[in-house]
């Protein structure tokens, strides 16, 4: 019998709600600056540049790999609120 190996991504939330994961999440980037008034401020923009333009911004000629997407997005939305990340770690 051949071995099967499965990579899951939970596009849909199916597995993982993140939204419930929100203040763990942004409390280990912000650190110190972490408020809950900034946690929704920064998870609302990452809800409209990167959740609701993901489909809108593909580019149907050719395709990239989820990795590729949520890179550049994540990095577009990290340069623009000024944060630091090191995403090449990915």
């Amino acid at each position: 019998m051949k071995k099967i190996e499965v990579i899951c991504i939970d596009m849909f939330q199916t597995l993982v709600n993140i939204y419930s994961r929100k203040e763990f999440i942004w409390k280990r980037i912000l650190k110190e600056e972490y408020t809950k008034e900034i946690e929704e401020k920064y998870s609302n923009l990452v809800d409209k540049k990167i959740i609701e333009k993901f489909h809108e911004d593909g580019d149907k000629n050719n395709f990239q790999n989820l990795k590729t997407i949520f890179l550049e997005k994540f990095t577009e939305v990290f340069q623009e609120l000024k944060l630091n990340a090191n995403f090449k770690q990915f």
